[in-house]
Parts: C-alpha cells; sequence; structure tokens
C-alpha cells in the first residue's frame, strides 16, 4: 500500500445544494452491507443516495471529490492508503476551510479557538493551514470492511460539526468559547 496525500482543492460554485430534510441515512439502501474499501463508486453512491451534491474531479494526487452538503458546508473528499493507482482505499479523509477567522484575532487567539474546539470534539480535527485558514478533517479507516450505513453517518456527523465550527468562529471572543475549560478529575 502506498500512501497518497489528499488533494485540498475548493468546491466551487458548481456544486449546489438541497433541502435538509433531502440528506437523511434513511435514504441509504443496503446500510448494513459492508463495503471493503473507500473505492469511488462507493463513496459516489452513498453521496447520491444521501442526496447530498458531488463532483469527481481529477488532481495531481488522484482523483478526488468536492461535496456540499445541504447546511452549506462544502468539504473534499480525498482518499489514501491505496494500492494500484488509487484503489483499494483503506483511509478517506473529509477536508473544509473555513477562511482566516476576524481580522482582529491574533495568531494566539486562532489558536486558542482550535485548541477548545479540538478539546471539546476529540474526534473531529481542527487546525490552522499554512496559509492561516482554519481547517475541519475527519479521517476514516476501512482495514476489514465498514457499512455503508456508517460511511453515511459519518459524512453527515461531518457536515453537523462543519455547520458547529462556521458558528464557533463568528462566535466573539467573549462568548464563553475560551479560556480552555479545566479537565475535571
Amino acid at each position: 500500500m502506498r500512501a497518497t496525500l489528499v488533494l485540498i482543492a475548493s468546491a466551487g460554485a458548481a456544486l449546489g445544494t438541497v433541502p435538509a430534510d433531502a440528506q437523511d441515512i434513511n435514504a441509504v439502501t443496503r446500510r448494513t452491507a459492508v463495503v471493503s474499501n473507500f473505492d469511488l463508486p462507493a463513496i459516489v453512491s452513498i453521496l447520491s443516495e444521501l442526496k447530498i451534491a458531488h463532483r469527481v474531479a481529477d488532481g495531481s494526487n488522484g482523483r478526488y471529490v468536492n461535496v456540499s452538503f445541504a447546511n452549506g458546508i462544502r468539504a473534499t473528499i480525498g482518499r489514501s492508503a491505496c494500492r494500484n493507482n488509487l484503489q483499494f482505499c483503506k483511509g478517506m479523509t473529509i477536508y473544509a476551510r473555513f477562511g482566516r477567522g476576524r481580522p482582529e484575532w491574533t495568531e494566539l487567539e486562532k489558536l486558542q479557538r482550535v485548541n477548545v474546539f479540538n478539546y471539546r470534539h476529540s474526534f473531529i480535527k481542527t487546525g490552522l493551514d499554512a496559509n492561516g485558514q482554519f481547517y475541519l478533517s475527519r479521517y476514516e479507516l476501512n482495514d476489514f470492511g465498514v457499512s455503508r450505513g456508517s460511511i453515511a453517518t459519518s459524512l453527515l456527523v461531518y457536515a453537523n460539526f462543519g455547520e458547529k465550527f462556521a458558528a464557533y468562529l463568528k462566535a466573539p471572543l467573549s462568548s464563553g468559547a475560551l479560556p480552555l475549560p479545566v479537565p475535571r478529575p
């Protein structure tokens, strides 16, 4: 297996949105059927059944999928840990950028926001990229198979946390977002 870099691309204006109620886990057929790897047909069929707008694109590191969730969150899905020219992929990354935040925020304030969100939500990752933009990332493993329903749930959970992160970044610093809460024993 060779690891591949996830190409981060802007999900362009070509992606539309659908009503929020269209993105429903019950729309996914064969929810308990196991997907043995993150190949494009499996990902695309689940996105289609959830009515999540998507577009497959080619990049220097292979094919990826731009998605636009009903709540307005736009993300890129890339695959990793693949064999045979991006086949039999065991990893999938969902990644979105959220801009640079408020102009008056210092670098320390930005990093505090990232740390607080990561502390509160340990199963999803936020950070600042090399260009100073906030990002939200989720990595999925598929070593021995994952159900179609679990993949669909993961996509919808990501969209939900994307919306939460966007709102969190709009909240004033005095809103209780800072300082980092003290862990209780």
